[in-house]
């Protein structure tokens, strides 16, 4: 084994998935990678080798059984055989460590940007940066939304194609059958906070003391980093600076947004607290507004003939905004692969206008989150569902992902849900000296140094 090799294996030996944190504790004789140098080597077609098999790592059912759809084609037309490992969604980085720490990674694999895994990926030398490739074929990264190739960039270097965007739980799902009952008019793009309030008052049903329809759901307990961003972001805030370096929740800003919710709740009493949500499903009814992204668009297809659903966007806050974070899924190659250019052809393939359309279809078990490409979101397919239309004003407005400069997005994440769980329960406001112990535990956490 080489030394770089047991280097980038000491490295990210620690990165878990799901809820843990990605990195618990790195050697301290990581180094980072050198730069890789530009490759000779062709592409195109005309450079794959026809009966090269090359190996696929994806998340099962969500993304899985769409591709398992897609891959026949790709197969026919280039003569290469792709053997897809598919692991559960809550598995998956686990699963991926464990194939890294035996060096034994498939050739091409799929990942998420969320909380920072392309970018450690990248950095550790997992991935292999793609800039050579894009300038040998001219290929046109225009295809896909800016922000989602922001998405996809390690200090300045591509290292994955945009497979899926979503701008975070900046939807709004409704039962139009209890808007009608209500006598009130559905949410809409002009709808205000307060508004939004004043409909949830207007919706919400109980008996006694008995909530048996909620007027607004916001989120459940450990709410994650994208819904905080979510809600800052519309106040003018965020949740931590530009450079990822300095956490930034104690601003007026970020107070201001997270008053609001506690008054939601403790207040207006028109949203479940996270101790209260036994009685708060959606599908069930129980729920007249719920807020959420682009991955429930699928929702038709659990709620049947229950009830009708409409959708539109959260409202835009003090800022002017509607908060936002455009999140990237990718499809990334391995910087072990000895298939480049049969890597190169499927990594294009699975970022496509068909591929990215079905994802958005919602086909195989697939969320309805839609690919990262304009011509995808604007395709007259997705467009005949009328819960997709709104998904283009969010993906062509999402802002950009910020994330912590040193990787530690799952062990932030998880320092930040623990903070906001006792807001969200409604045992804690939200006050200045709050938020500031809160920055102070995450700052802790942006302090420590990269690997």
């Amino acid at each position: 084994m080489s030394r770089h090799t047991a280097l980038t294996r000491r490295c990210l030996v620690s990165m878990v998935g799901g809820a843990a944190p990605m990195l618990v504790a790195l050697a301290t004789a990581c180094r980072r990678p050198g730069a890789q140098t530009e490759s000779a080597l062709k592409v195109g077609p005309s450079a794959v080798r026809r009966g090269t098999q090359i190996t696929l790592h994806v998340r099962t059912g969500t993304e899985a059984d769409t591709l398992e759809e897609r891959l026949p084609l790709f197969e026919q037309q280039l003569g290469i055989k792709v053997n897809m490992e598919s692991f559960p969604g809550g598995e998956y980085y686990q699963k991926i460590q464990t194939l890294i720490t035996a060096g034994s990674l498939g050739d091409v694999l799929w990942g998420a940007s969320a909380t920072g895994t392309g970018h450690l990926w990248a950095y550790s030398g997992v991935i292999r940066f793609l800039d050579d490739l894009i300038r040998a074929e001219k290929f046109d990264l225009n295809q896909y939304y800016p922000s989602a190739v922001d998405g996809v960039k390690f200090e300045g270097k591509v290292y994955g194609l945009p497979f899926k965007l979503q701008p975070g739980p900046m939807g709004i799902y409704y039962n139009i059958d209890a808007f009608e009952q209500a006598g009130a008019t559905p949410p809409d793009l002009n709808t205000t906070f307060d508004q939004l309030v004043e409909l949830a008052k207007r919706t919400q049903r109980q008996d006694g003391d008995t909530v048996t329809r909620w007027g607004f759901f916001p989120t459940g307990r450990n709410p994650g980093y994208q819904w905080v961003v979510h809600y800052v972001r519309a106040w003018g805030g965020d949740v931590i600076s530009d450079d990822g370096r300095k956490s930034q929740l104690s601003t007026p800003q970020a107070m201001g947004a997270l008053e609001w919710y506690w008054t939601l709740i403790t207040g207006h009493r028109v949203a479940p607290t996270g101790k209260n949500m036994q009685n708060a499903d959606f599908v069930k009814g129980q729920v007249a507004m719920l807020q959420s992204g682009s991955w429930s668009k699928s929702l038709p297809t659990q709620v049947r003939d229950a009830f009708r659903i409409g959708n539109t966007l959260m409202p835009r806050g003090p800022s002017g905004r509607r908060g936002s974070m455009a999140v990237t899924d990718f499809i990334a190659i391995n910087a072990k692969t000895k298939n480049v250019p049969e890597s190169w052809e499927l990594t294009k393939f699975l970022t496509d206008r068909e591929t990215g359309i079905r994802l958005g279809e919602g086909r195989g078990g697939a969320s309805g989150t839609s690919g990262a490409r304009p011509d995808v979101f604007h395709s007259e397919r997705l467009l005949a569902n009328p819960l997709h239309k709104v998904w283009i004003e969010a993906a062509e407005t999402a802002m950009n992902l910020k994330l912590p400069w040193n990787f530690l997005g799952e062990e932030h994440q998880s320092v930040l849900n623990a903070r906001m769980n006792p807001i969200i329960d409604g045992d804690q406001a939200p006050t200045r000296a709050y938020l500031q112990e809160v920055d102070r535990e995450l700052q802790a956490v942006l302090d420590k140094p990269r690997p």
